[in-house]
């Protein structure tokens, strides 16, 4: 496999998708939810600089494991603060906005 090669292959490309998408929604978070989103972007920088190594040891193949599980763990965290915020009970009417 070619982790590490795919990674960085990609991820100008999924940098851009994403900021294609920028501006389409714009959501106001609870304090749990900006909470999860910060700890996803350490979990990504952690993954980031797991990636970055050249010493492929029994050391960076655990780090990129847990790394990785951490990004999975704050996903569904994620998913399921966000389905519970989502509802239609915490969504405003245009009209209260």
């Amino acid at each position: 496999m070619r982790t590490k090669e795919t990674f960085w292959e990609n991820l100008d490309r999924y940098r851009e998708q994403m900021s294609s998408l920028e501006g389409t929604a714009r959501l106001l978070l609870s304090a749990s939810l900006l909470e999860l989103h910060d700890e996803g972007i350490a979990a990504f920088n952690a993954f980031k600089d797991v990636m970055k190594r050249d010493l492929y040891d029994d050391k960076y193949h655990n780090d990129k494991r847990e790394a990785f599980a951490s990004i999975m763990g704050v996903k569904q965290r994620l998913e399921t603060g966000l389905r519970t915020f989502l509802r239609t009970e915490h969504m405003l009417s245009p009209s209260e906005i």
